[in-house]
């Protein structure tokens, strides 16, 4: 297939935002799920501002390029998003030791550049020139398209873990807007990975591994099937509620896009890329008491090694994943495949949380460059010929017509500034 190239996307406010006065981190030192302190090394962490360069790398790695160097055609390349501690960063070094160039993402370059350092000095720096690090905000459509510069000249990658994730404590946005948890932990991995699909299409056998956290079977996304998150006032922010949530959206990406590959074998794109998600286990060497209340913290950290494991243990399980074949769209939870949430086995709420994010991320385009196959048998909706409705659909379609009148109704009583002592209508799918 020829290289395909990455689109630009929109520009939002600038890459850089605060959370509760303080630079946000959505690396793994806060996802609760992958989250650790890597192990130090006889290098140490420097703080020197002249070590950092211009796109917060060591200052031996790039001779101060703004680009990555060009790689072979047969060397194999890891992305790996929030790869600056906990799994990431230990999925990095089970790469290394593998001799892959590995790229890793961070948003703060304190963080990054302290990683990257102990990286290089892994294996007594054998692989030390193997190791490339760029500065990525998964809540910032313009920091992503930074970063497609920075690797614009990549001709593949062979493997993209998205990883990096956040579980805010209190409501905070996006800088494009969005619910903090959602807009990083699915809807920027989203943007990223239709920008990333024609690189990975240039591999030989490319794969995506998404990861994700174990949530209760009956978990329900909102009643629109939307990844916009609105604060009502009506109940208390969430925060675990909405953190599940942007999981379970990126399981709906995981099973939406590998079926829109393999329908893809009907047209001329024939795409090929293997994808799948995993939830490698609750890992309790993590740093998310950065922006957790103590009584959280202590709740988590205290877990018995029972309930709990290490990120050295789950990157097995993630390497194991990525070394076997397994099929598309995959839900594994460790080492063993899983039953996929009830909300993911319906195909109409996939669909509509899927055109949903399109339009919201403005990547109509390249849902037609890809998926325009897909998108025709899509059209088929409930009720016009030709199509075999389930009674889940029919039920799901009348709902979701319900749910637009109440909407509606509800917009209109807001208008008015009508009081109501009634709680709004909620119609449970």
């Amino acid at each position: 297939m020829e290289n395909m190239p990455s689109p630009h996307l929109s520009r939002s406010k600038n890459d850089s935002y605060k959370y509760n006065n303080d630079e946000i981190e959505t690396e793994d030192e806060i996802h609760l799920e992958t989250s650790t302190n890597h192990p130090p090394t006889t290098t140490g962490h420097h703080s020197d501002e002249n070590d950092i360069q211009e796109f917060h790398l060591p200052k031996d790695s790039v001779e101060h390029r703004n680009v990555l160097p060009i790689f072979s055609d047969y060397e194999q390349i890891i992305l790996i998003t929030g790869g600056t501690s906990g799994l990431g960063y230990q999925i990095a070094l089970k790469y290394l030791s593998r001799g892959w160039k590995v790229i890793i993402t961070g948003t703060l370059e304190k963080y990054l550049n302290n990683s990257l350092r102990d990286l290089k000095a892994s294996f007594e720096g054998k692989y030390g020139d193997s190791i490339f690090g760029a500065i990525l905000d998964l809540g910032s459509k313009n920091s992503i398209q930074k970063f497609l510069n920075i690797i614009s000249s990549l001709k593949k990658i062979d493997i993209l873990v998205c990883n990096a994730a956040i579980q805010a404590h209190d409501y905070h946005e996006t800088q494009d807007g969005d619910e903090l948890n959602m807009g990083i932990n699915y809807i920027g991995h989203f943007i990223l990975t239709l920008n990333l699909l024609g690189l990975l299409e240039n591999s030989n056998e490319p794969q995506i591994l998404n990861i994700v956290c174990k949530f209760p079977s009956d978990l329900k996304f909102n009643q629109r099937c939307t990844p916009v998150f609105k604060m009502t006032g009506q109940k208390p922010y969430d925060s675990k509620l909405e953190y599940q949530r942007s999981k379970l959206a990126l399981v709906s990406f995981t099973i939406s896009l590998s079926q829109r590959i393999e329908e893809s074998s009907k047209s001329k794109t024939k795409l090929k890329t293997r994808v799948n998600c995993i939830d490698p286990g609750v890992m309790r060497d993590t740093n998310i008491e950065r922006h957790q209340p103590k009584t959280v913290l202590s709740q988590f950290t205290m877990a018995p090694p029972l309930f709990t494991s290490k990120s050295s243990d789950g990157v097995e399980f993630v390497a194991r994943l990525l070394d076997q074949e397994h099929g598309q769209g995959k839900y594994f939870v460790k080492d063993k495949e899983a039953k996929t949430p009830i909300f993911v086995q319906n195909k109409s709420l996939l669909n509509t949380l899927w055109k949903n994010t399109i339009k919201l991320a403005q990547l109509e385009h390249l849902d037609t460059q890809y998926f325009k196959v897909f998108s025709d048998q899509t059209k088929n909706t409930v009720g016009s010929p030709g199509s075999e409705p389930n009674d889940i659909d029919i039920v799901n379609d009348r709902i979701d017509k319900l749910n637009e009148k109440v909407d509606k109704i509800l917009e209109i009583l807001q208008k008015q500034e009508i009081p109501s002592n009634k709680p709004p209508m909620n119609i449970q799918q």
